[in-house]
């Protein structure tokens, strides 16, 4: 009885961890970026499904349609993003500014004085799904049609940030 019992347990246990190695792959699969959901320059924006203050969902790129738009993710906890952001300030008029948290607080407060700003929560971690080499802060460059023209991520950002906007917008300094 108690050999049964141990090749019982044995085989639960196998089982278990079959089942574990299973959801493991399909849970990564799920996860990873496929080629279609891959930003890439020059290109039109995959969907990039982020939360509203609701908690509806929102495709930022097709937000930003209809006027040169900067679309910035960051985490408040995050102390580059502390350093770069900032600099996004002053901030052309002629621009829209759409900020996605990485973070799963929803925080009601606008980051770094940016009360104009669309915010957004990026629950379905659309960052790292669109942007396989992706760090934060990302701030892209996308024109009225939805085109991602450029961008820059973490602190190499720094710095510069004020004179893309500049060329970006279209005035010079």
């Amino acid at each position: 009885m108690k050999a049964r019992r141990r090749v019982v347990s044995g085989l639960c246990l196998l089982t278990a961890m079959a089942l574990a190695g299973y959801a493991r792959f399909f849970w990564a699969r799920a996860h990873a970026p496929t080629p279609g959901s891959i930003a890439r320059l020059g290109k039109v924006l995959p969907p990039l499904l982020v939360a509203d203050a609701s908690g509806g969902l929102v495709d930022v790129g097709k937000a930003s349609l209809g006027s040169k738009s900067i679309i910035a993710f960051y985490s408040a906890s995050c102390h580059v993003c502390q350093v770069v952001l900032p600099e996004l300030q002053p901030f052309p008029s002629t621009l829209r500014l759409l900020l996605v948290n990485e973070e799963t607080g929803n925080s009601s407060q606008p980051p770094y004085g940016f009360e104009k700003a669309l915010q957004f929560h990026d629950l379905n971690h659309v960052l790292s799904r669109s942007f396989p080499m992706s760090g934060i802060p990302t701030i892209l460059f996308v024109d009225e049609q939805g085109v991602l023209r450029d961008g820059m991520v973490g602190e190499h950002a720094r710095g510069l940030v004020q004179e893309k906007l500049r060329e970006f917008a279209g005035k010079r300094p």
